[in-house]
């Protein structure tokens, strides 16, 4: 409501051009204050902006195998797992640090464009198994009337639209465990979502956010 202001960290100056790019092009700089910095070591105190202090919600929308991204990346192809890995790693890294670095902020909403366990839910539980995360935030539920869910302890999470998670082989190609089928996931009119794009959204709250 042209009250707010966004702040936007990217680390690689590539991206962080595409961002100041499409922020001009959509008239937003007067609202989103943009940053070629590694958010890993944004404080909120940060000397750059006192302001930053005050923020209340953090958007973790890290780097990920773009394995949703259907048109592109086809569900079944063979995924170079060690890359994966990495990608969780630093996923992992990035969602901690918006958990434990920022004491003003009631509300952390984790999303990438990967239908992959170990990019999703796994990153969502790794932060969760952390006592002292897990006494401070849980998992809101997110669209609650919405049909296609997170997986085992992550249900509050959604998968949009319904998409077939996946998961290693023994022959290291990854495949459908559930879900819709190849078609259905590149096919399916989801309202305000690309259908040929995939996403998986979760959203922690402070324990005691009111």
């Amino acid at each position: 409501q042209q009250s707010g202001m966004v702040y936007a960290f990217e680390r690689d100056a590539e991206r962080y051009r595409a961002m100041v790019s499409r922020v001009r092009s959509a008239g937003f700089t007067q609202s989103i204050r943009m940053h070629l910095k590694d958010f890993r070591t944004v404080v909120s105190d940060d000397a750059h902006d006192g302001a930053l202090a005050q923020a209340s919600a953090i958007l973790v929308d890290p780097s990920c195998s773009g394995s949703g991204l259907v048109r592109y990346r086809p569900v079944g192809e063979r995924y170079n797992w060690s890359r994966i890995g990495r990608l969780a790693a630093v996923q992992i890294q990035l969602l901690r640090h918006a958990l434990v670095a920022f004491p003003r902020v009631r509300r952390v909403v984790y999303s990438t464009c990967s239908v992959l366990i170990e990019e999703n839910e796994k990153v969502v539980e790794a932060l969760l198994a952390d006592p002292f995360i897990a006494s401070r935030w849980r998992l809101d539920t997110v669209f609650p009337a919405w049909p296609h869910r997170g997986l085992a302890g992550c249900s509050a999470a959604v998968r949009i639209p319904a998409q077939a998670a996946q998961t290693r082989t023994p022959l290291g190609v990854s495949g459908p465990r559930i879900g819709a089928s190849t078609a259905e996931i590149a096919t399916a009119p989801v309202t305000g979502f690309s259908s040929r794009s995939a996403y998986f959204i979760a959203a922690f709250e402070r324990r005691d956010a009111q």
